[in-house]
């Protein structure tokens, strides 16, 4: 697209630019050639023209049949009612222009033809509504002919250059950033280019989840709920449990026999220790509860049975079954909604039953991490309990040390920070060891490979939050970060009890905030981020998935409330809660949150959710931004990069 001035030589010498690439151009202009033609080949020549160049429009039309008839060329005249363009304000020119373009914007070029009133009006429209950039070709005095091409001048400034060049503009000192629901960078954007990533949605389409999931894995993330003993996926329990009985040279026939003397069956004649686990997994899956229902009791029967810690019982256990015992054992009764109590029990093969060796606790956490950093999270805080890892010997400081150690093998690939657990429904002592803990561990000058936070979890109906708080008070005299599970599966007042008696800075599922509008405001005021677990929330809450089930009636209870959250302005963040119980990863959670929306979500909405992860996380806030400001150029880039596949669908 170009505005035609008197001469028509100077948009002939465009269509030879296109149509000619044997010409005698320069070598840098050969270059620009090259890969404008890689685009595709011209098919359109759009000349905007004033009443007083008609008349040359008429004699280009003309020419250009007979030259470029095999061509199949097509010249389009966009008439402006104007005399001249010089007659009427500069605003109404910008206007006319705009209203052509913006109807005009698939794979478009804008090239300057001599008038630049116009060309200034095509090029800051094309930035706005969408265009692959601007092309200009000139020529010394004298020499502005199609036959003088080797002295030709060619100028290309493509779309990404453009935007990186605003972009820069963005990060001036002096410019105040007044925009929070997005990355910043995004709003630079044209404005199909915005409209698409809002247009687009996931979650919707089943034929497309796979095209969806490789996009979210590809976005750089923050995981800020993710818990260690929940990382129970069976080949790591099986290799660990393995790892755990060759170190210390257990004779796991003797533990298995144990098991089955606490399980009150007989060996049946097995005597390898296969044969004693296969029986130990058939009697617990004919219990007709769930499998693993009583399970850390047994391990204290058969510890006493057999002398040995209980962890290594499991251990034994685990080394000699296969990968789909375990498989089976964990997740047998579990499909469906199943209530929090028996979703926790998915995880009592790992977790404090087994995480009591340095070996068996790098292997998780290493397992982990490797995990998230396959698929670009790029910061992660991870909970842990420290003080329920200690049969083997290790102290809650040798823990806390372990851990730090193994994710700082990590740093250049994945930023992580800790949140020690204190658990409701266990002793006052325990509680106090943990707060403790988390006192000493996040005096660390570093930003990471520390404790950042702490969270209080376990049963909601135990104790009133209010009793908690005296508990508490040594995090708040050392300004530690507060978050607190509540309204997962309790009372709504549970959240406000965990604002204000609490001082939560952030909520861990928060899914009851929805039945208190007046609640949700305070939070969205206050600038609480509620951390949801889509498919945990799912696995115990029953919430209604529309892309399995579009047209099936659904209770409004029954509707994940994130997508209300974020109209509210609450800040959402997504998370995986535990990875190996739920079987999921990150992206695959923003998935899930986009399937228990009705309609989906939108990518513009993935983007802020990924936003949010980054900007709740417990860190400085100049490191935050920091990180924050990286992340949105990486996110920039990836909407840069396929700039074309957005603007040009």
């Amino acid at each position: 697209m170009t505005p035609l001035g008197r001469n028509k030589d100077l948009i002939l010498q465009f269509i030879d630019f296109f149509c000619r690439p044997n010409l005698p151009y320069n070598d840098e202009a050969k270059g620009i050639q090259a890969g404008l033609l890689a685009l595709g080949r011209l098919r359109h020549v759009y000349c905007i023209t004033t009443q007083e160049t008609a008349s040359v429009f008429q004699e280009l039309k003309s020419q250009i049949s007979e030259e470029f008839q095999s061509d199949n060329l097509q010249l389009h005249e966009i008439a402006l009612p104007l005399s001249d363009i010089n007659v009427v304000a500069e605003e109404e020119t910008r206007r006319l222009v705009f209203e052509q373009v913006k109807g005009i914007n698939q794979g478009l070029i804008i090239a300057s033809g001599g008038r630049k009133n116009l060309t200034h009006a095509l090029i800051e429209a094309g930035l706005l509504y969408g265009c692959l950039g601007y092309l200009s070709i000139t020529a010394p005095h004298g020499k502005e002919r199609r036959d003088c091409v080797t002295d030709f001048q060619v100028y290309w400034l493509p779309i990404e250059r453009i935007l990186e060049q605003k972009q820069e503009y963005l990060d001036l000192p002096s410019l105040k950033d007044e925009i929070v629901e997005n990355f910043r960078s995004l709003y630079i954007l044209p404005l199909n280019s915005l409209n698409r990533l809002k247009q687009e949605t996931i979650g919707r389409d089943r034929s497309r989840f796979e095209a969806e999931l490789m996009w979210l894995q590809a976005l750089p993330k923050a995981d800020l709920h993710c818990h260690l003993g929940g990382e129970v996926q069976p080949k790591l329990l099986h290799a660990i449990g393995t790892a755990v009985v060759n170190e210390a040279h257990l004779h796991a026939k003797t533990a298995l026999t144990a098991l089955c003397s606490a399980l009150k069956i007989g060996c049946n004649g097995h005597l390898n220790e296969i044969g004693l686990a296969k029986s130990i997994k058939d009697a617990l899956i004919s219990r007709g509860s769930h499998p693993l229902d009583g399970f850390s009791q047994l391990l204290q029967d058969a510890s006493a049975i057999s002398k040995m810690k209980p962890y290594e019982v499991n251990a034994c256990l685990l080394s000699a079954l296969f990968e789909e015992d375990i498989s089976e054992l964990m997740w047998q009764g579990c499909q469906g909604v199943i209530p929090l109590q028996r979703y926790m029990q998915i995880g009592e093969l790992g977790g404090s039953n087994l995480l009591q060796t340095r070996t068996a606790i790098q292997m998780t956490l290493n397992h982990l991490l490797n995990e998230a950093i396959r698929e670009n999270v790029r910061y992660i805080e991870i909970r842990c309990s420290p003080e329920n890892y200690k049969q083997g010997g290790l102290s809650s400081e040798d823990v806390m040390q372990i851990l730090i150690e193994t994710a700082k093998a990590h740093e250049e690939s994945i930023l992580v920070n800790f949140i020690i657990i204190g658990t409701r429904h266990k002793d006052q002592e325990e509680l106090m060891n943990h707060v403790n803990i988390a006192i000493s561990f996040a005096k660390e000058e570093s930003y990471y490979n520390k404790v950042c936070g702490f969270d209080l979890a376990g049963d909601e109906n135990i104790k009133g939050f209010f009793e908690f708080r005296n508990d508490l008070k040594p995090l708040y005299d050392n300004f530690v970060q507060i978050t607190i599970h509540a309204g997962e599966v309790g009372e709504t007042d549970n959240i406000r009890d965990a604002i204000y008696e609490l001082n939560a800075r952030r909520i861990g599922h928060g899914l009851k905030l929805i039945e208190n509008k007046e609640m949700m405001n305070y939070v969205r005021d206050a600038g609480i981020a509620i951390e949801m677990c889509p498919t945990s929330n799912m696995q115990t809450n029953g919430y209604h998935n529309f892309a399995y089930d579009p047209h099936k009636p659904c209770d409004t209870k029954k509707i994940y409330p994130l997508k209300l959250y974020m109209m509210h302005g609450i800040a959402v963040t997504v998370n995986t809660d535990n990875r190996g119980i739920s079987r999921t990863t990150l992206s695959e959670e923003l998935l899930r949150a986009a399937q228990l929306t009705e309609g989906g979500l939108s990518q513009w909405e993935v983007l802020q959710l990924v936003k949010n992860g980054f900007k709740a996380a417990f860190l400085p806030l100049n490191e935050k931004n920091r990180l924050l400001k990286q992340v949105d150029r990486e996110v920039f880039g990836m909407v840069v990069k396929n700039l074309t596949k957005l603007l040009f669908k």
